[in-house]
């Protein structure tokens, strides 16, 4: 029977650690190239440069609205809704927020973006490749990718929602009646502190 600190398991712990070096490397070197100025602040509880990245990529095509990074009138727009996502995210159980953590940190990661479905970078990535992701993430067998849809998804919805003025901003009559109940509270909880 192999000792748990003998050397050989020493060596191949060592080997594997060795072996994810350039990918986290390259991780590191990644996380926060593709964030416009705009959306960075130092005040975010629990979003983090890599996730501000793929938020403000999914949002539009999540939501099926028409915000660009590109146009500076969308920055204050998308900005305020980042910031509601991670005062949603606050909101949350620690178990919950935590697997959203992970979940965003496993999107924000090359080798496991690429896994779950999309092989270019996000910033990269077309309009078509983008809602063709989202899509086989809703309508996957793997309860794993339905969950993640879901939590993306109702994170982005209460979010964008929840800023008052943001669906008269782009021209939507109000907000969905199905997250009517989470809003009140949510805003309540905005208010109060």
């Amino acid at each position: 029977m192999t000792s748990p600190y003998s050397r050989r398991v020493f060596l191949a712990h060592g080997a594997q650690t060795l072996g994810a070096m350039p990918t986290l490397i390259a991780s590191s070197w990644v996380y926060g190239m593709d964030t416009p100025s705009f959306a960075m602040d130092e005040s975010y509880k629990h979003l983090r440069e890599q996730d501000l990245s793929i938020l403000l990529v999914l949002l539009p095509i999540a939501l099926g609205i028409d915000l660009q990074v590109s146009r500076p009138e969308d920055h204050p727009l998308l900005s305020q809704s980042l910031k509601a996502m991670d005062h949603v995210s606050d909101q949350l159980s620690e178990r919950n927020r935590n697997d959203l953590m992970l979940l965003l940190t496993l999107l924000s990661l090359p080798v496991t973006r690429i896994a779950l479905g999309l092989w270019r970078p996000w910033k990269e990535a077309t309009r078509d490749e983008l809602v063709g992701f989202l899509g086989r993430w809703e309508k996957s067998i793997m309860s794993f990718r339905r969950f993640g849809y879901q939590s993306l998804m109702q994170l982005m919805e209460y979010a964008f929602y929840g800023v008052p003025g943001n669906a008269a901003a782009i021209g939507y009559p109000g907000i969905p009646p199905s997250i009517g109940p989470f809003l009140r509270r949510f805003q309540s909880e905005r208010t109060t502190r």
